[in-house]
């Protein structure tokens, strides 16, 4: 932690709020007022276990964004990746589907220690549009109170540790927005809205220059060969394609935590082999 950290959830939340809203009153605004006792002891009770201490704070204090129609106001999506943080409902609506794909996975061998053995003991925050899911662990044990990122519709299955505790989340967020400077390789942020003109909060990866026609091999002297290690964002132009010979452009790039390459033939057009679609893969980076 680059700063110390607040002694309670009471006092970090008041402090990203504080800067939730110099960002974006329209976005703060989303946050509907806090859950009652006992919308809290259902919600409890429906799981089959207490809730992490933040996270019973967190629901205090806003019982998620305000729904229209179904769906998330416009502005909720404050977070990181786009998340919005959930009501009550939604938790207790996805219930089933955690239950039944927790039992589903340990029928088919999956220990209650692995991840997807253990998904009703996650109690989800938030949500972003393409199905991914922010949730804290309530497994006891050594993750108990960890923030995880699994954005199902990204296809970052593993799961994404955020932060040891949803306390220590949020002042992370909160340095960010203070500072300006990186979460996770977001850039805090604001956009204006198409449909009402409100400037609303919003992420954004920075800004990465091209790096020159050589800087390959250099890249893996520095970073290693697999993505994960490479910066987000590099450019590496005229690079051979083994398969094709055509001269490509690669790209690195993040979503839902995972980076992966995107490959063209030049800026902005998807590289398409004629002799076998080979693309230039993640794990061929070291070859190319």
């Amino acid at each position: 932690m680059p700063h110390p950290a607040p002694h309670t959830f009471d006092q970090v939340w008041t402090h990203f709020l504080h800067h939730l809203r110099v960002y974006s009153p329209a976005s703060a605004a989303t946050l509907q007022p806090g859950a009652t006792a006992e919308q809290i002891a259902h919600l409890e009770a429906v799981q089959g276990f207490a809730l992490h201490p933040d996270v019973r704070a967190l629901l205090e204090h806003h019982n998620g964004t305000v729904y229209v129609d179904g769906n998330a106001a416009e502005g909720a999506e404050f977070l990181p990746l786009g998340y919005m943080l959930d009501p009550i409902d939604q938790i207790l609506a996805g219930h089933e589907w955690r239950t039944t794909f927790s039992a589903e996975n340990r029928a088919l061998g999956l220990g209650e220690d692995t991840l997807y053995g253990h998904a009703h003991q996650w109690v989800p925050i938030a949500h972003s549009i393409d199905a991914g899911i922010l949730f804290v662990e309530h497994r006891p044990g050594p993750t108990y109170g960890h923030v995880i990122e699994l954005g199902i519709g990204s296809g970052a299955f593993e799961g994404t540790l955020w932060a040891d505790t949803l306390l220590e989340f949020f002042d992370a967020l909160t340095y960010s927005l203070d500072t300006r400077t990186p979460f996770d390789d977001w850039i805090p942020g604001v956009r204006e809205s198409d449909l009402t003109g409100k400037f609303v909060m919003h992420w954004t990866f920075p800004p990465v220059p091209p790096v020159d026609d050589n800087a390959r091999q250099r890249l893996i002297n520095l970073y290693g060969s697999h993505p994960m290690d490479i910066p987000n964002g590099l450019r590496l132009s005229h690079i051979t394609c083994p398969e094709c010979q055509q001269q490509v452009h690669i790209e690195t790039n993040r979503s839902g935590g995972a980076r992966y390459l995107q490959v063209h033939n030049h800026p902005g057009d998807g590289h398409v082999c004629p002799a076998s679609n080979c693309g230039i893969t993640d794990s061929q980076i070291d070859r190319h």
